[in-house]
């Protein structure tokens, strides 16, 4: 039976490969893959949710607890109910988490066991974009600004994305990965969902490949105003002021501009250079030796000078938005 693990990786593009997978579900059933429900349930058992996510919430408990004696079971009846006709989809980001700790050690020992043909397609994009991107879901939260975020995660090294290959290699065995940059044109069809399907050898044509939008991020520049009032903020989770401005404006918005730019060039480089051993193995081991990571593109060689004016900008559009409601209100 053939195992066709996407580990993810926070902020690659996750997200939208799980919806896409969900969606697409029936349509893989036709191809005999079977995608298991939040508790790595099959479709035919006494509780199966057709529209939950991916068994994340599975993994994450596991790991919790530190004991994963729960999975035997499951993969137990995945072995009892399917021959090796069938494949099984397994897509959780959280599976790159704790791979040093025997839980998450564990977890994988225990897929490479049960499954006797495994596929492991593994998204990564470019350090400087990444840490751009966590910095805007989670690091102003903490009250942190983007170059303190930047400084700590080159200390420890985040993302780790070659530990993560190097481990999955060594469980899975190098010939069975498939370590895909999202960035630098080499997606198929330029669409990552469509990519994805594409690498199981399916027809890409025959499935809804559309990317809703995940994980929308506040631009760069109110970020780094939030991360001023961390307050506001419960945990590096809460999304509830978020959802409260996406409830006031509209989706064209600058609030949710990207602002590639909010960072220098030159920090890029930097970023890109602490991670230059790591991407050189990633490329000549994994992807047959492509041209990844590419240049920074940013055009700006210091610190963004419009930065004040972008933020001035946007805080001015959010106080007439405020007006407005409140005056249409009033009315």
């Amino acid at each position: 039976m053939r195992l066709i693990l996407h580990p993810g990786h926070a902020k690659c593009g996750s997200t939208s490969i799980q919806k896409a997978i969900i969606k697409n579900r029936d349509q893989l059933k036709k191809h005999r893959i079977i995608v298991p429900d939040p508790q790595l349930r099959l479709p035919w058992e006494k509780g199966f949710n057709p529209n939950g996510e991916t068994p994340r919430p599975f993994f994450r408990k596991l790991m919790e607890s530190g004991d994963t004696k729960d999975l035997l079971p499951k993969l137990e009846n995945i072995r009892s109910h399917l021959d090796n006709n069938y494949s099984i989809i397994i897509s959780a980001e959280n599976l790159v988490n704790q791979l040093n700790q025997a839980s998450g050690k564990q977890i994988h020992l225990e897929l490479a066991r049960y499954f006797d043909d495994t596929r492991i397609i593994y998204y990564i994009k470019r350090q400087d974009d990444f840490l751009l991107s966590a910095w805007q879901q989670w690091g102003y939260k903490q009250g942190k600004n983007f170059q303190d975020f930047v400084n700590t995660a080159l200390l420890s090294g985040n993302p780790n994305y070659c530990t993560a290959a190097k481990f999955f290699s060594r469980v899975y065995g190098k010939k069975n990965m498939d370590v895909v940059p999202i960035d630098g044109g080499k997606l198929y069809k330029n669409n990552l969902v469509a990519d994805f399907f594409h690498r199981l050898e399916l027809p890409a044509n025959e499935f809804n490949c559309s990317r809703l939008e995940s994980n929308k991020s506040l631009n760069p520049h109110l970020c780094d105003t939030l991360s001023k009032l961390p307050h506001l903020f419960k945990d590096v989770h809460d999304e509830s002021l978020k959802r409260d401005l996406e409830s006031l404006v509209e989706k064209n918005s600058r609030i949710f501009e990207k602002s590639p730019d909010f960072f220098s060039k030159n920090e890029r480089k930097r970023i890109l250079e602490r991670f230059k051993k790591d991407n050189d193995f990633l490329r000549n081991t994994f992807m047959d030796s492509q041209d990844w990571p590419s240049q920074p593109t940013s055009h700006s060689e210091s610190e963004n000078s419009d930065g004040y004016e972008e933020a001035l900008a946007i805080q001015m559009e959010l106080i007439i938005k405020l007006i407005r409601k409140v005056s249409n209100e009033g009315n």
